[in-house]
């Protein structure tokens, strides 16, 4: 069932993308920052 979701992006984003990028996301990011992972398959 399709579904939506809404986002607020007014904060600073990032978007990081591509093979091995969620193992990455501790290195990119700083310690308390609050990540939102989105998949799609």
């Amino acid at each position: 069932m399709p579904f939506q979701t809404i986002a607020d992006f007014r904060m600073a984003t990032r978007v990081v993308h591509g093979a091995g990028s969620v193992s990455r996301l501790p290195d990119l990011f700083p310690e308390g920052v609050k990540i939102l992972v989105v998949s799609d398959k």
